[in-house]
């Protein structure tokens, strides 16, 4: 798997950075929730980055925001009543392929 986000700093987050263009860090899992940590912050070289689940846009998140101050946000993506299998994608909204975005943990339930 090809993952456009970097380890620069802290050990266990994904960072999209300028230089990875338009890769994606895409996930593919059997289970009935989805949750992602991600960072704000209020850099003008943090972006939007999108949220697809099965091929489909589910959401914007913005990396940059006036009161960012590296902030941790947790959104809930999935939230099915049973398990099944599904492909998450995360990647930086058109025109924004040159900007920074953070993950800092992904979480799920396979029950």
């Amino acid at each position: 798997m090809k993952v456009w986000f970097r380890k620069p700093s802290f050990p266990d987050n994904w960072k999209h950075d300028k230089t990875a263009g338009n890769e994606s860090f895409t996930v593919t899992l059997n289970g009935k929730n989805f949750l992602l940590n991600y960072k704000t912050a209020n850099g003008a070289d943090f972006g939007e980055a999108e949220v697809y689940v099965d091929g489909e846009k589910v959401m914007t998140l913005q990396g940059r925001t006036a009161g960012g101050w590296n902030n941790s946000n947790v959104v809930l993506v999935i939230d099915k009543d049973t398990v099944a299998e599904h492909t998450i994608e995360v990647r930086m909204a058109e025109g924004q392929e040159d900007k920074a975005f953070t993950l800092l943990a992904p979480g799920y339930t396979k029950e």
